[in-house]
């Protein structure tokens, strides 16, 4: 996936999130009215509509072009995903934090607050864990596609890939790493990475198969 599709991805998914708080929103008098409501309103769109339709643009795009390619095998992702734990605590950080640290809240509120703080770190680890499970590389013919329920924020300002959903041609791969059953595919131009888990009895064939697509071995590399 280049980053022209990732910034058409990126665009209609945060014209949607800016046309609902723009044009539904201010409809509603519960939630301009109510700043707790008004905080969590904000939080959904962007830490669960912004990412779902992301998600869901991917995953049909991938479908589509599984349909359309001889695939071979599939392997698990194996990604670290701190940085997008970091990127959800610091959303819920900054939108509920602010009434706290400006001490606008009486003691009641403020245990509402820390309450939906809570519930929200909740929601988007579940969002993490779905993501970690379910996303797989599929190795077909003509290319790789990653797909899963891939639930994490990404904005395409400097944040390279990291095992995002999409479809990567095998030109757009330039190299690749195995050590201690991973997989570590380096995309052109240091646009990202991809990070599958290879058992060791795979490790043959799934060596292979790259050097046949003309993906060059590196035994030590990093970006």
């Amino acid at each position: 996936m280049n980053n022209s599709k990732r910034s058409v991805l990126f665009t209609v998914a945060f014209i949607t999130v800016m046309f609902i708080f723009s044009f539904i929103m201010p409809q509603y008098d519960a939630y301009f009215g109510d700043t707790f409501r008004f905080i969590n309103g904000v939080l959904f769109l962007i830490l669960v509509l912004y990412p779902s339709i992301q998600m869901a643009m991917r995953y049909f795009y991938g479908q589509y072009g599984r349909k359309r390619d001889h695939e071979f095998f599939s392997l698990p992702i194996k990604e670290n995903m701190t940085y997008y734990r970091l990127v959800n605590i610091l959303f819920i950080a900054l939108l509920l934090g602010y009434p706290l640290a400006k001490k606008l809240l009486t003691p009641d509120l403020v245990t509402k607050y820390i309450i939906a703080g809570v519930v929200w770190l909740i929601i988007t680890e579940g969002f993490i864990q779905l993501s970690a499970r379910t996303l797989k590389a599929h190795f077909g013919h003509r290319q790789l596609i990653v797909q899963g329920i891939d639930m994490r924020i990404d904005m395409p300002v400097g944040d390279g890939l990291k095992s995002h959903s999409g479809v990567y041609a095998y030109r757009e791969i330039t190299m690749y790493t195995y050590h201690e059953g991973l997989l570590t595919l380096y995309l052109y131009d240091g646009v990202g990475k991809i990070s599958v888990a290879v058992h060791e009895d795979m490790s043959k064939q799934v060596t292979s198969y790259l050097s046949s697509k003309k993906i060059t071995f590196k035994e030590h590399y990093r970006i």
